[in-house]
């Protein structure tokens, strides 16, 4: 029986604390800071978010989910961690460490980064090891499911990590049947679900509450009416390829103005070097390079194909110091890739050796 994400997704999200319309601001700049691997003061944080600390500091004390060390500094928020615990993440040479399974499948994404995820299977003792980058998992998944065991909401506020994320783990393939059984509060969930669970999760606590707090109705780019699916296969390759949103493609095409209802339609990016579409949408029009008004560096070769739009790097360019540069910016969210990007996800996926 498939998991109902969307029930899931119900359920869990009593759990989190009512960011706020403007408390949003804070969410990524702080799992990014909290990435670089160092304790994180409220007036950096306030810096970073251009607001005063004594606002940072009264925003934060209405929030569960966050760990303070002695001196008053950050050292835990939402599933990122810099005590160890049996989740382990390294984010190129930082260690890092999540409260659960299921924070290593959307961390990534938050923080904008890819992260090596490392964890023990609680029923086999067998070590889990995978591959996380904002877009998802990437290169071969383990046989292994992620069991998930819904919290009571109520004890979840007063100490989410002994309520709920010491029932969520990743367990082997074999092993993974015997673990649920007789426990109905328990999920059973493959890792790309698990993955798309988080996504929902959070995209649902980031979301403005409206499109007029985000900006004016003149501007305003309404959602699909159906949420698409995340992997659909190329009409023209047969490889799979990820769903992209309509206003990336607007930012990427010759006359944007001629595809009007194109932020309306469900869109997927197939980055198949040897297949000439680039977007293609369920009706079955496709787009290709010649369509677009950006290089897509992902169908390109040699060393001027570009890697991170946000800042102008070509192949040839991406040098260790110019990735670091990049990752810095992308973890105080100066990046644009959603936009800038013809995947519309993170740069630093396409850097060489990535």
């Amino acid at each position: 029986m498939q998991p109902d994400l969307t029930h899931l997704t119900e359920r869990l999200l009593p759990i989190f604390p009512d960011f706020g319309a403007e408390g949003r601001e804070l969410v990524r700049p702080l799992f990014r800071r909290l990435a670089h691997g160092r304790p994180v003061e409220p007036a950096e944080l306030a810096a970073a978010s251009g607001w005063s600390t004594a606002a940072v500091n009264e925003t934060l004390s209405r929030w569960w989910g966050i760990r303070y060390d002695e001196e008053g500094r950050i050292n835990g928020f939402w599933g990122l961690d810099l005590e160890p615990t049996r989740h382990q993440l390294r984010a190129g040479e930082r260690a890092l460490f999540a409260w659960c399974a299921w924070d290593t499948l959307f961390l990534a994404d938050l923080m904008g980064e890819t992260l090596e995820v490392t964890s023990p299977c609680p029923a086999s003792g067998e070590t889990i090891h995978l591959r996380v980058g904002p877009d998802g998992i990437e290169g071969s998944p383990p046989a292994a499911r992620l069991a998930l065991t819904l919290p009571d909401p109520a004890r979840a506020r007063h100490g989410v990590r002994e309520a709920f994320c010491c029932g969520v783990d990743f367990v082997t393939e074999g092993a993974a049947e015997p673990w649920c059984q007789d426990r109905d509060d328990r999920h059973l969930l493959t890792l790309d679900q698990g993955y798309d669970l988080g996504q929902m999760v959070w995209e649902a606590l980031l979301a403005p509450e409206n499109e007029e707090t985000a900006m004016s109705d003149c501007c305003a780019s309404p959602e699909p009416e159906s949420k698409p699916v995340r992997k659909r296969p190329c009409p023209s390759c047969g490889e799979t390829a990820r769903s992209v949103a309509g206003r990336t493609v607007l930012h990427h095409l010759q006359q944007p103005w001629a595809q009007p209802d194109l932020a309306h339609r469900n869109l997927w990016f197939c980055e198949s070097p040897a297949c000439p579409t680039v977007y293609f949408d369920a009706e079955g029009q496709a787009f290709t390079q010649a369509d677009l008004r950006t290089t897509v560096g992902q169908k390109a070769s040699g060393a001027d194909a570009p890697i991170c739009y946000c800042f102008g790097v070509a192949r040839g360019e991406a040098t260790p110091e110019v990735r670091g540069f990049v990752e810095a910016m992308t973890r105080d969210g100066l990046c644009a890739c959603e936009a800038r990007n013809p995947a519309g996800r993170c740069c630093l996926r396409d850097f060489p050796g990535s």
